[in-house]
């Protein structure tokens, strides 16, 4: 069961995905052609708590590259838990979502883990300009980015969310 659950999971992720674009295609909110699902992760964190992480091509561009993270519990490896409630996080640092997880002192005390253990369905986002590599040193491509390339990144990473938890049996509820 293992392989074939991870082949639907990712298999929702790169629909939802590809959905997503091509619905906001038609409505002109992107100029993005394809996304595509470059690397896909899961995590045993704490219990039945763990961390999915996924770096989603968004654009042309060598670094138009996000990342979408998931902590909630599982009933089984690759099954997520039915879960009513879901927040998604946009976290205040400079560096990735991974290091919101990781800030406190333990696992177990990680606001997301903390939320996971009671029921919440837990996303985030890592946004492109975090994602860029230290050593990089040609930045020209960061003129053209800004407060409307992060807006657009959310908005793809919320509706690649909302739709795997659809398509997953959780609804298509708002996220807190």
């Amino acid at each position: 069961h293992g392989r074939f659950e991870r082949f639907v999971l990712g298999y929702v992720c790169v629909f939802g995905c590809h959905l997503y674009v091509r619905l906001a295609f038609y409505r002109s909110v992107l100029d993005v052609g394809v996304a595509l699902v470059l690397e896909f992760e899961r995590e045993e964190l704490v219990g039945d708590v763990v961390h999915y992480s996924a770096e989603i091509r968004v654009g042309d561009g060598p670094f138009d590259v996000i990342g979408i993270h998931r902590v909630v519990k599982e009933t089984r490896p690759y099954r997520p838990i039915r879960a009513r409630e879901s927040m998604f996080m946009v976290h205040g640092s400079s560096g990735l979502f991974d290091n919101y997880l990781r800030y406190a002192s333990s696992l177990a005390q990680s606001p997301a883990v903390v939320f996971a253990e009671s029921d919440v369905d837990v996303w985030g986002i890592d946004l492109g300009w975090s994602l860029v590599p230290p050593g990089e040193e040609d930045l020209s491509f960061f003129e053209s980015w800004g407060l409307d390339r992060d807006l657009r990144d959310l908005e793809i990473a919320l509706s690649v969310a909302r739709l795997t938890r659809l398509f997953t049996g959780n609804g298509w509820r708002k996220m807190d």
